[in-house]
C-alpha cells in the first residue's frame, strides 16, 4: 500500500504543483474513522474531528491477518495546510503517520 501512495502522491503533486502534499498511512486499529462519500462530496472524520483538505484516500480492511497486525490501514493524501487549519489534531497525525 505504502509504494501505490506514494505513486499516487508523486502523480497529484504534479498535477497540483502550486500545493503542498502529504501522504499519511495509518495503521493503528485503535483509531475511529467515520468516512461518508457521494460522487465528489465527502467527509473523512477521525477521532470524532472531521479533516479538510483530504484529497485522495485508500482504505483496506484485511480480517485475515489475524494476530497483532493492524486490520484496518488508512493511506490518505492531503493538502497540508487545509489539512492543518481544519483540526488541531491534523498536526499530531502528520507527525505520527506522514511518511
Amino acid at each position: 500500500m505504502k509504494e501505490e501512495l506514494l505513486a499516487k502522491l508523486e502523480e497529484l503533486k504534479k498535477q497540483y504543483p502550486e500545493r503542498t502534499l502529504r501522504a499519511l498511512l495509518i495503521e493503528d486499529d485503535n483509531l475511529n474513522f467515520t468516512i461518508t462519500m457521494r460522487k465528489w462530496v465527502g467527509s473523512t472524520i477521525i477521532e470524532s474531528h472531521n479533516f479538510n483538505g483530504i484529497m485522495y484516500q485508500q482504505i483496506i480492511q484485511d480480517k485475515t491477518l489475524g494476530g497483532d497486525k493492524p486490520a484496518v490501514k488508512v493511506g490518505l493524501i492531503v493538502a497540508k495546510y487545509e489539512f492543518l487549519l481544519s483540526s488541531s489534531r491534523a498536526y499530531a497525525l502528520l507527525m505520527e503517520y506522514g511518511i
